[in-house]
């Protein structure tokens, strides 16, 4: 393998939707005019050290699709490799494996193990033109913002028309929501100048259950990517947007760590403090 060859990496599982992981991998691979890279990893003890870097090696070069190993830890390794541009995985069903206290399933699992965002894709897909229409959810800090469009940056998907959103549950909804037009208008300039230019210039403001707000926008038809910004945590109310997401999803959700940022600019990547509410 040359030093500069990339490649896309698809994660290939009947149970996770293979022919879609296949179809939305092939769009990001002619962005970025290069290949793909299947990989099926079928669990077991598989090799270690130096065999399993060997393994690796293999399917990173095309020469193999199968490799045996624990699926999270294999798979986390492939997608922080340095050959691998962008990586995409299936959903499975995240909702029969996921419970309040502890949610599942593999993509959730190597999302929270990875410093680089991650392609999340629902089975039933069976065409996907790319993210021309992209839902972004913000939460009011530049950082989200930051690293939501360094994400973008990583799907290779250029003329991207980015809704970004910010939805208000009780405890954070405006004293001005019901109130005179004028206020909603300027608060929404202020935050749009503040966090949403990074993005792109549309903006919504909804109130409601953050998970049934997003939800319903990502299943309405009007968008073919979500980009969610989380800090890769497994309780608080972002966790519980991600599964909510991922359960329902019928589009692909690019998982893209907080910390990102900081990896994209060249800098260390930035783990999440240990006992850190929120998503």
């Amino acid at each position: 393998m040359r030093g500069d060859e990339r490649h896309v990496l698809a994660a290939i599982d009947p149970a996770s939707g293979s022919a879609a992981v296949r179809v939305v991998a092939a769009v990001v691979a002619r962005q970025f005019a290069t290949v793909v890279r299947e990989v099926h990893v079928v669990a077991g003890p598989g090799e270690r050290g130096t065999a399993r870097q060997a393994a690796m090696a293999k399917v990173e070069r095309g020469e193999s699709s199968k490799i045996v190993g624990r699926p999270v830890d294999v798979l986390a390794a492939l997608v922080e490799s340095p050959h691998t541009l962008a990586a995409v995985l299936g959903t499975g069903n995240p909702a029969a494996r996921a419970s309040p206290r502890r949610p599942g399933g593999t993509a959730f699992s190597v999302a929270r193990r990875v410093t680089r965002p991650l392609l999340v894709v629902p089975a039933g897909i069976e065409h996907w033109a790319g993210a021309r229409r992209v839902l972004v959810p913000l939460d009011g800090t530049g950082i989200t913002a930051l690293a939501a469009s360094a994400g973008l940056a990583t799907v290779g998907l250029p003329e991207t028309i980015a809704t970004t959103v910010h939805v208000f549950d009780e405890r954070t909804v405006p004293p001005f929501w019901d109130n005179p037009q004028h206020e909603y208008e300027a608060w929404t300039k202020e935050f749009k100048a503040r966090y949403c230019d990074t993005i792109g210039e549309g903006l919504e403001m909804r109130a409601g259950p953050v998970g049934d707000q997003l939800t319903a926008m990502a299943a309405s038809g009007a968008f073919d990517m979500v980009v969610v910004v989380w800090a890769q945590q497994t309780r608080g109310g972002r966790a519980g947007v991600v599964m909510d997401l991922l359960a329902n999803t019928t589009v692909p959700i690019l998982l893209v760590p907080t910390g990102f940022v900081t990896h994209a600019l060249g800098g260390a990547p930035h783990a999440p403090a240990p006992g850190t509410e929120g998503g």
